[in-house]
């Protein structure tokens, strides 16, 4: 799989949330986290299913948030060796100050979000981070982690961090201010491109492997082994019939051959489905 694709979904899932929150508090609104999750999952979703790629991002119901992950969001790619490399996302916005709410966040039942964030992301196999919504202006951010030093609102739009990061920068305040975490993040777009810490040549087109050497350059750790499918955490059981893509089967070159990769993915942004926010049901995929 070329990387750039689910590159290109990435950055367009940033200037779209960036372009939402800008224009809904325009309008006197304020998006909140889990609509803004439901269309980046949504999004995200469709995307990688109508361009086959080995991707699936599920939404966390609201009860395994709070008793077993403290995430939002899980993110898992599929490698060309067929092992998984997932991230497990607590969603946080930007809100009118320029402050993200909740990173210290303690629930009912006495278990710091962030806390079970770590654990649960553990005890799946994945790694544990922050998924930031920005409605950025023009002059931010003016930090960021990003090792090409990308500072585009536009990208930024979606950043990311690990956990552990953030927990250092920010894990017993309520009200955090955004340029106390931006230094630790880095575009969303950087979970597909980021090759730095990769072994060869051959993991440049690998989306796992790319999310591997994010997780391993944030983290400061050799790249991680990616997870047998065996010990995929219960919830993938239907997302993982989307993943089970041969990498030697290039669908999109077979059936749409006047296509390049830009086209391809230029014609799926601007198909109308995407307008719609209904989860992809890989069983009736």
């Amino acid at each position: 799989m070329d990387t750039s694709l689910f590159e290109t979904i990435l950055n367009k899932a940033a200037a779209d949330t960036r372009a939402r929150i800008i224009g809904d508090r325009r309008l006197g609104l304020e998006p909140h986290e889990e609509t803004l999750t439901q269309n980046l999952v949504s999004f995200i979703s469709r995307s990688v299913h109508e361009l086959e790629l080995p991707v699936a991002m599920v939404e966390i119901d609201r009860r395994s948030e709070s008793r077993l992950y403290g995430a939002d969001i899980a993110l898992w790619i599929r490698g060309r060796s067929g092992g998984l490399m997932g991230l497990h996302l607590q969603a946080k916005r930007q809100y009118l100050d320029d402050t993200y709410h909740g990173i210290g966040y303690v629930p009912a039942n006495g278990v710091k979000q962030i806390d079970r964030l770590i654990g649960g992301a553990q005890a799946s196999g994945a790694g544990a981070g922050y998924v930031f919504y920005n409605g950025l202006r023009g002059d931010q951010p003016t930090g960021s982690a990003c090792c090409i030093a990308d500072y585009s609102p536009t990208r930024n739009g979606i950043t990311v961090a690990t956990a552990s990061d953030v927990k250092e920068a920010a894990g017993e305040e309520a009200v955090t201010p955004r340029q106390e975490v931006e230094e630790f993040c880095t575009p969303v777009a950087c979970l597909a491109r980021c090759v730095k810490a990769t072994s060869g040549a051959e993991d440049d087109d690998d989306p796992a492997m790319a999310l591997a050497s994010w997780w391993a350059v944030r983290e400061g750790s050799a790249p991680v082994d990616l997870l047998d499918v065996s010990a995929a955490p219960s919830y993938l059981e239907i997302p993982l019939r989307q993943l089970d893509i041969p990498f030697e089967v290039d669908a999109l070159n077979r059936e749409r051959p006047a296509w390049d990769a830009d086209e391809r993915v230029l014609g799926l942004m601007e198909s109308p489905t995407f307008s719609q926010v209904t989860l992809i049901d890989a069983q009736g995929a």
